[in-house]
């Protein structure tokens, strides 16, 4: 084994218990009652090269999120317990071949690159709908004219969250994305 290939493998190793850990972590809420989704969100074509692209998905995720917590709680900005609000794992992501064909424009515009999320949605809510339902209703409110994002999608995961949040992260255990480009939210005090 050469120096860089055992460089590799401990570098992989610790991706695969990362992604572990935020499976297992995921699992355990969904079996404590939380409900569990599997968030996509598309762009209108953004400028520039692909860290540029990933940086404008960013803010407007962020803005999405701050959105949605304000319908799920009341004052967001007293809440001091994180288990009150949405939990939410971020990471880019791109199409892979599959057996039913694709769009152009799901492969052509930004390079393919949308994000996927994981949300654990906590167990107090001010909607009682599911979250994919508020989305679907609430479209105009979180997909805007002047702002990029021009799709968001949530399917309720039922069965093997853990096998979902792996499906989330490909791109991070393909190595095509980097660890670093994972975001939670919310994000801790001292990130604000």
């Amino acid at each position: 084994m050469r120096p860089n290939d055992h460089h590799h493998h401990d570098n992989r190793k610790a991706v695969h218990q990362m992604i572990s850990g935020y499976s297992q972590w995921v699992a355990e809420k969904f079996c404590n009652g939380h409900r569990v989704y599997l968030v996509t969100m598309q762009f209108t074509h953004l400028q520039g090269g692909h860290r540029a692209k990933y940086d404008q998905m960013l803010r407007e995720a962020e803005r999405v999120y701050k959105f949605l917590i304000m319908r799920v709680v009341r004052n967001c900005e007293r809440i001091k317990d994180p288990d009150l609000l949405p939990f939410l794992i971020l990471v880019p992501d791109f199409p892979v071949a599959k057996y039913a064909k694709m769009s152009l424009a799901a492969v052509t515009v930004n390079d393919g690159l949308h994000l996927h999320a994981i949300i654990v949605m906590p167990k107090v809510c001010r909607f009682r709908k599911r979250l994919s339902r508020h989305f679907r209703l609430n479209q105009k409110a979180y997909v805007v004219v002047d702002k990029p994002l021009c799709r968001l999608h949530a399917k309720r995961i039922k069965t093997d969250p853990g096998y979902v949040v792996g499906y989330a992260l490909k791109s991070i255990k393909s190595g095509r994305s980097s660890v670093d480009d994972i975001v939670i939210f919310p994000k801790a005090r001292s990130e604000r």
